[in-house]
């Protein structure tokens, strides 16, 4: 079948989000190989030298040597022990536990649990299952593969890099589907020795050469060039994937990374120009990279920043506000044992009153002191302790006062640092401020528009039967009558001020209704509509009323609600929604009108599915005015009558008598 090569236009952007530490170990012999696992690193390289790294910040020391003419080429880590393999069949054995070195006998190798594979020249491969106490040769149909590379996965699909020989015009990868037992070779159409390979289930392969990085999602069947858009000649030294997130170094010290399958990428500079090449690159989590190469510096670890963020908030004018400070992403392995950081930006409109170290804070748990000093609009803070912060959480809140120059106005503030670290600067932290909105106490403008009008009250109304939301601002503006409530006498409250009922808000002096929700049991004729009644007896100051009507909706049809003809000019809102009725009304003046009329009637319409022909209505909440909601307030039992209920006395005998007059015989 034949191979076919897509390009892709790839988009690049940069990111200065990481920063990278340089190393040079000493000896400074050059490093070939790295790897990392739990906190534990290995690196090889030239004179058979290994360092071991106890931490992903600590530094790289010396383990073993060898003689000058040894190289070491490759490590892989599994679980407790490390294996090494470099040129002339030089193979190691780490044992982590009793930190010694053993002989193997072999090339190049790449390990996972207790399987592993170790690739050289000459088609020379072998394969372990047991951990490496023994090796067993793969077999090759040819004996021309120079294998520079191999990697593999639980799906049993091993991919080996080789390099070209010469008159090639292909380069090639070996691939096996059935963990190793046979080999396909795969041209890749580039000429190109490829330095790493990558495997993502049985059919995903990365190849990374000379050429660049290609990609295959058919099992090598067709290829897209992936390579990031980096000016200059360098060529991937390195890459490794974990789905389609993916990172790749560079000889020229550049770094990319995607986590949309090499569609694009994001650049970081892990070697500046002239002071180091890398080689290999060691990055099990797609966040921890450690890299090592050759010249000034032959070791990089790639630093994950500390991000700490303002969170944003809101505060009315007067009001105080805790706002809290937040540690998101943290580094692996690093311990905080103080903290320094300026904050500006926040004066005049805010206040700063001190922090808040709240229970279940990371400043509480971890026991630190903290101090602060307020110079003009800069806030100064340092906070240290015996213990260590090391994860994410809030670290502390910061206390503010709302003090704008223009109450009636709404405002915000940016919260920023100025600057922030930890310890003695020795890691990155991203710091990002956040935005506090000063809100305005305008009673009644509940759409914040800037104007009282008929159509705030409505919106209380559609916000109490579950029609629109309200946020926090627009529900501290619906609330007009002093009682830390959201009811309909606000509605009724805000139209009274709208008609020039009442001369401001808020307005405290809403009366308090009298009166008692009756519902009574009823009959109803089969066909016909149901009309539910609901009566408020011995009712005084009605103005307002809100509530919640339940009923069957698998045996009534909602056809209504309809209101006394007294509420023809009050503010109304219905909402019915499986089997519940909730209702809403605002009015200007004290609704009156003749006892033993209904204040509402609800219309259904019956489905003839009840059981018995019989089901209840419920009145599950209402309230009058401000009154307290009334839960469970009254019910009706509604009886649907389906024919003559009561046919009379039963005749006891049948007897055939003469009909008279006889139409017959009229004598008769």
């Amino acid at each position: 079948m034949k191979k076919i090569l897509l390009l892709l236009i790839l988009f690049v952007t940069v990111s200065n989000a990481q920063s990278w530490k340089a190393e040079r170990v000493n000896p400074a012999n050059r490093l070939n190989g790295v790897d990392f696992l739990m906190g534990f690193g290995v690196a090889v390289g030239d004179g058979g030298s290994a360092y071991i790294k106890n931490g992903y910040f600590s530094d790289w020391v010396l383990s073993r040597s060898g003689q000058q003419t040894d190289v070491l080429k490759s490590v892989s880590i599994s679980v407790d022990q490390a294996i090494a393999v470099g040129n002339g069949g030089l193979a190691l054995r780490y044992n982590i536990s009793t930190h010694s070195w053993h002989d193997l006998n072999a090339v190049y190798f790449s390990f996972a649990g207790n399987t592993g594979y170790i690739v050289g020249n000459s088609s020379t491969a072998f394969k372990s299952t047991n951990g490496g106490t023994n090796w067993s040769p793969v077999n090759f149909n040819l004996t021309d593969y120079q294998i520079l590379s191999v990697h593999f996965n639980e799906s049993n699909t091993v991919v080996m890099g080789t390099q070209p020989l010469a008159g090639n015009t292909h380069s090639r990868v070996l691939i096996s589907e059935n963990g190793g037992a046979g080999f396909l070779p795969v041209s890749v159409p580039y000429v190109g020795s490829i330095y790493s390979v990558s495997v993502i289930g049985s059919n995903t392969i990365y190849a990374a050469g000379e050429f660049g990085l290609l990609k295959s999602t058919n099992r090598g069947l067709s290829w897209l060039d992936i390579t990031p858009n980096i000016p200059g000649y360098i060529y991937p030294a390195s890459v490794a994937f974990f789905g389609d997130y993916g990172n790749i170094i560079f000889n020229s010290g550049m770094f990319a990374r995607t986590t949309n399958g090499g569609a694009s990428w994001t650049t970081e500079t892990a070697a500046p120009v002239g002071t180091g090449i890398p080689l290999a690159m060691s990055t099990r989590d797609f966040n921890l990279v450690q890299a090592v190469g050759w010249g000034e510096n032959q070791a990089w670890t790639r630093i994950h920043p500390i991000e700490v963020k303002i969170a944003d908030g809101s505060v009315f004018p007067g009001d105080t506000v805790d706002v809290p400070v937040f540690i998101g992403d943290w580094a692996p392995d690093y311990h905080a044992f103080s903290s320094q950081f300026y904050i500006d930006g926040f004066a005049p409109k805010l206040k700063f009153l001190g922090i808040v170290t709240s229970e279940g804070s990371l400043l509480s748990t971890a026991n630190w002191s903290h101090y602060t000093n307020q110079t003009n609009d800069n806030l100064r803070f340092i906070s240290y302790g015996a213990a260590p912060i090391t994860g994410s959480g809030t670290f502390c809140f910061l206390r503010f006062k709302a003090t704008p120059p223009d109450p009636t106005v709404r405002d915000s503030v940016f919260v920023s640092f100025d600057s922030l670290y930890f310890n003695t600067k020795d890691h990155p932290v991203i710091g990002n401020g956040g935005w506090i909105r000063i809100k305005t106490r305008f009673p009644g403008d509940v759409d914040l528009n800037g104007v009282v009008q008929a159509f705030d009250a409505s919106m209380v109304l559609r916000y109490l039967t579950g029609t629109v939301t309200l946020n926090e601002e627009q529900l501290g503006n619906a609330e007009v009558t002093n009682n830390n409530q959201i009811t309909s006498a606000d509605a009724s409250t805000i139209a009274m001020y709208v008609a020039g009922l009442i001369p401001a808000l808020p307005w405290g002096n809403f009366p308090q209704a009298a009166g008692t929700p009756v519902m009574n049991d009823l009959n109803s004729q089969y066909g016909q509509p149901v009309e539910v009644p609901v009566y408020i007896n011995s009712r005084d100051d009605l103005y307002s009323l809100e509530g919640r009507l339940e009923y069957d909706a698998s045996v009534f049809n909602y056809a209504g609600l309809q209101l006394n003809p007294a509420f023809a000019n009050a503010l109304k809102e219905v909402r019915n929604e499986d089997g519940t009725v909730k209702f809403a009304v605002a009015a200007l003046n004290e609704v009156e009108f003749p006892t033993g009329e209904p204040v509402m009637k609800l219309l259904l319409n019956y489905t003839g599915l009840g059981h018995n022909n019989t089901s209840e209505v419920s009145l599950a909440m209402i309230r009058i005015n401000e009154n307290i909601h009334l839960t469970n307030a009254a019910s009706s039992t509604i009886h649907i009558v389906t024919g003559i209920e009561d046919a009379g006395t039963l005749p006891g005998d049948f007897a055939l008598m003469q009909n008279y007059p006889n139409p017959f015989n009229p004598a008769t």
